[in-house]
């Protein structure tokens, strides 16, 4: 019980003697006049407590109170720390009958304030406030920090506080009176309920619209005015009075990080960065996702870190400035509005940036400029949006008016097309009549060639007529055969032409128009050839052929698509060809008789088997040119191979033995040589060889 009372003793005295050095050692505050507000902050000496363990009994034990530091700055201000700072301040009341005070933490995003008054008796008096205090805890349940003083007139008091807060550490102390206090807090929450219900009207307003226009624009505008709402209620402390204190931070933190998200969010989509900057616009959606993440994240991750990003993101949000630029320089005029919005919203920040590091004078425009930015911003993007509507108005009855010129072009251009496709298609009934007639009359010829033959054979006149006559009928007959199958397909075409004009199906028309010409071009090459026969087995036998170059690869693809492909339904051409050849100068179309007769000769070799290969190859070898025809057929006896070349030798039932003898004489004659053998597993080769400096090229 001793114990007790001695160190009781010892404790007011060691407060006493506290109190009466800190009297001698700080510079109070003198109340003087009752119509003024005070700011403390030169009159405030700070201590780090970088531990945060520290008491108020140790705070006013002589070697901690002895290091206090006097404040050169109405507003102390250590930026983000972990420390827990404590100040402590003398104030003089020398009014005869003012005893009741308030005084006020300006900011609202300190954590935890604790206030202690050392009474006379060595009581002290400790209250609290903060944001992570329940605010039914506080001194005056007001969105600011107050604490009630009272100071007997003519009397001094000494006071400590302590401050811990995870954002940045600043120390804005006010003294009040009551009354005084009440008359501009009346007017704050006057304008307060003005900027609030103002900003309520344009998200109701702005929302409609979205449901009416379907922009999505309007629902980023209205997620951004949103999160800058609550970022500022968060930020006057109004939000405290209605959440948890555990998360009166992250509302702040996640309200700003929110607001800055759909900042990005919206600027890209309005200002059409996708179409106006592609490049830079794939940046732009980074930061945009980046800036997501970090909304999401500031929730739940360390507040810090957070707090560093969320800054992060800000300072690179005015790049949206000469993006606007160049947007509107590249003609887009909505973009005007979002520059004056975003000039407003700067210069508030800017203007509270400076209120806070004491360089312009706290006034009701520097403490609530962002309220007023903010305001002025949300105006003029809402005239942004008006005149982006306009723009797109414009822009539509712009492209109707373009949809309606292609139209009446189009109507134009099908009347056109219309008698076009009448003209184009008398003109193919014309030239499908005289095709007919030819045919008829080539026809009637074969008929007439036959006959002569049949009667030049029996009558026993000259062998060389017999065998000019024989190959006249034998080469006849295979163009003819192609001009029959052709003309049964340009049988076909006319009615394909006339449905496909008569719908308009330009494609379709087209594509048979090309089919027909293609057909009509290779039977007026079919009707050519039987002329250039004729003419060939003449100079052939006078040995005066007309001499041309050409090249083999190209005679030989002219010869496979004479013999037309329905005839080769059940053949597999195989083509090696060696397309660095040179060209050969000669008669191209005895060459083609020649391709022609080994190559239908290697079909009639597969017609008793399922399935044939047929290969055909160039190549040089030496001096040489060669062509090699290749197929898998039945082969030749070994009996036949040395009298295949002979007059008259023939393996057909119906064959004249003509083919090959004349294949024969035309590549001797052309100072060529032709020879056939069996392949080892099955079928025949024939293989012509043209030096390359015979009379081949040089006279036939």
């Amino acid at each position: 019980m001793i114990n007790r009372f001695t160190s009781a003793i010892v404790y007011l005295f060691i407060v006493s003697l506290m109190i009466t050095s800190s009297s001698f050692a700080m510079d109070a505050l003198v109340i003087n006049n009752p119509g003024s507000y005070y700011k403390l902050g030169t009159k405030l000496e700070t201590f780090e407590d970088k531990s945060r363990t520290l008491t108020i009994y140790d705070i006013m034990k002589p070697d901690i109170s002895n290091k206090f530091i006097r404040s050169k700055k109405q507003v102390p201000n250590f930026s983000y720390t972990k420390s827990a700072y404590w100040v402590k301040f003398k104030i003089k009341n020398n009014l005869p009958d003012q005893k009741d005070w308030l005084l006020i933490v300006v900011k609202t995003q300190t954590d935890k304030i604790n206030l202690y008054i050392p009474e006379k008796n060595g009581v002290i008096t400790v209250k609290r406030a903060g944001r992570l205090y329940e605010f039914k805890e506080r001194d005056v349940q007001h969105q600011n920090f107050i604490f009630k003083l009272r100071i007997e007139p003519g009397t001094e008091r000494t006071f400590y506080m302590r401050f811990e807060s995870i954002e940045g550490m600043s120390i804005p102390i006010q003294l009040w009176s009551p009354e005084q206090f009440t008359a501009r807090d009346h007017k704050e929450q006057i304008a307060h309920g003005i900027y609030y219900g103002w900003v309520l009207v344009m998200i109701i307003y702005n929302m409609f619209l979205f449901f009416a226009l379907r922009d999505k624009n309007y629902l980023y505008y209205v997620m951004f005015i949103s999160s800058s709402l609550l970022f500022i209620a968060t930020k006057n402390g109004i939000t405290y009075e209605y959440t948890v204190p555990l998360w009166n931070s992250r509302i702040f933190l996640f309200s700003l990080a929110s607001t800055v998200f759909f900042i990005y969010l919206f600027s890209r989509n309005f200002l059409v960065t996708k179409k106006y900057l592609p490049r830079f616009d794939k940046i732009i959606v980074f930061l945009t996702t980046l800036s997501g993440l970090i909304a999401v994240l500031s929730i739940f991750a360390n507040y810090r870190l957070m707090s560093k990003l969320v800054l992060m993101m800000i300072v690179l949000a005015p790049i949206f400035i000469p993006v606007g630029i160049i947007c509107w320089k590249k003609g887009y005029r909505p973009a005007r509005y979002f520059l004056l919005a975003w000039a407003a919203l700067i210069t508030a920040a800017v203007g509270n940036v400076g209120l806070l590091l004491n360089i312009l004078p706290r006034t009701f425009i520097s403490q609530y400029g962002v309220q007023i930015g903010s305001a002025l911003e949300i105006v003029l993007l809402s005239l942004a949006l008006a005149d982006r509507i306009n723009d797109l108005r414009e822009e539509k009855e712009k492209a109707a008016q373009e949809l309606q010129k292609a139209h009446t072009k189009l109507a134009q251009h099908a009347s056109i097309l219309e008698q076009k496709v009448k003209a184009r298609t008398l003109q193919l009934e014309m030239k499908n009549e005289i095709l007919l007639e030819q045919k008829s009359e080539l026809e009637t010829a074969n008929e007439q060639i036959k006959k002569q033959e049949a009667m030049l054979i029996q009558q026993g006149n000259l062998a060389i007529l017999k065998d000019i006559t024989a190959s006249i009928t034998h080469e006849i007959n295979t163009p003819l055969l192609t001009i029959s199958l052709i003309s049964g397909n340009l049988k076909n075409y006319l009615p394909t032409l006339y449905d496909a004009a008569k719908i308009k199906d330009d494609q379709a028309y087209n594509n048979t128009y090309e089919l027909y010409e293609e057909d009509s071009t290779m039977l007026q090459d079919a009707l050519n050839q039987i002329r250039q026969q004729l003419l060939n087995l003449k100079s052939f036998i006078k040995f005066q052929d007309h001499s041309d170059n050409f090249n083999i690869n190209e005679e030989i693809e002219t010869t496979l698509s004479i013999l037309n492909f329905k005839l080769l339904t059940d053949i597999t051409i195989v083509k090696d060809l060696d397309q660095t050849i040179p060209h050969i100068k000669g008669s191209a179309a005895l060459m083609n008789q020649v391709l022609m007769n080994l190559i239908k000769n290697a079909v009639d070799a597969k017609k008793d088997k399922t399935s044939g290969i047929i290969k055909i190859k160039t190549y040089e070898k030496e001096n040489n040119i060669i062509i090699e025809i290749i197929d898998n057929g039945i082969g030749i006896n070994y009996s036949d191979l040395a009298r295949l070349f002979k007059n008259n030798f023939t393996t057909k039932k119906n064959g004249l033995g003509i083919g090959l003898r004349l294949s024969h004489e035309i590549i001797r004659k052309l100072g060529g040589i032709i020879e056939a053998e069996n392949n080892p597993d099955s079928g025949t080769t024939f293989r012509i060889l043209l030096n390359k400096q015979s009379s081949y090229q040089n006279s036939v």
